[in-house]
């Protein structure tokens, strides 16, 4: 995509992505899940990844995790307690959903030069809304900011 086709000269742009540089060199497989209390019952979301072998892409299995806040407040029968992948039996409640994503791994020292070549100065990254620097292999996000230099187009 061409971001200078929609910004006007002194635009800045701001990307917000997941560090993919620590997740290519650590090679992680898992992110950290994360549980919402809802009106509609619990969520929980966990992240399962993969790294094909060319390294240019990295696989998400999204799996969430429901219950309806009813089956939350029951308390299990001793006859229901089991292994949570046993067909037949209650779970407690919860449901799987899953789905796979193939994301482009995009790691800064891709992401920097090709903001430059699209006519942005001042490409600046950073590993939290503070402002703090950005270190690669420790930072969950990054967050890249960019200043649009001027339109060249006719």
């Amino acid at each position: 995509t061409d971001f200078g086709a929609v910004f006007a000269p002194g635009g800045v742009l701001v990307l917000h992505l997941l560090d993919h540089d620590r997740l290519l060199s650590q090679r992680l497989r898992t992110l950290p899940p994360v549980f919402r209390e809802t009106p509609e019952g619990d969520r929980l979301f966990v992240k399962v990844l993969s790294y094909p072998e060319d390294a240019s892409s990295i696989v998400f299995d999204f799996l969430t995790l429901t219950r309806s806040p009813e089956a939350a407040g029951e308390a299990p029968r001793p006859e229901d307690v089991r292994d949570f992948g046993e067909p037949g039996r209650d779970a407690g409640g919860w449901e799987v959903a899953s789905r796979r994503s193939v994301h482009t791994a995009l790691p800064v020292s891709l992401l920097a030069p090709e903001l430059a070549s699209a006519r942005f100065i001042d490409v600046r990254a950073y590993g939290d809304h503070s402002g703090k620097a950005f270190d690669p292999e420790e930072d969950e996000s990054v967050i890249l900011t960019a200043t649009f230099l001027q339109d060249e187009r006719p």
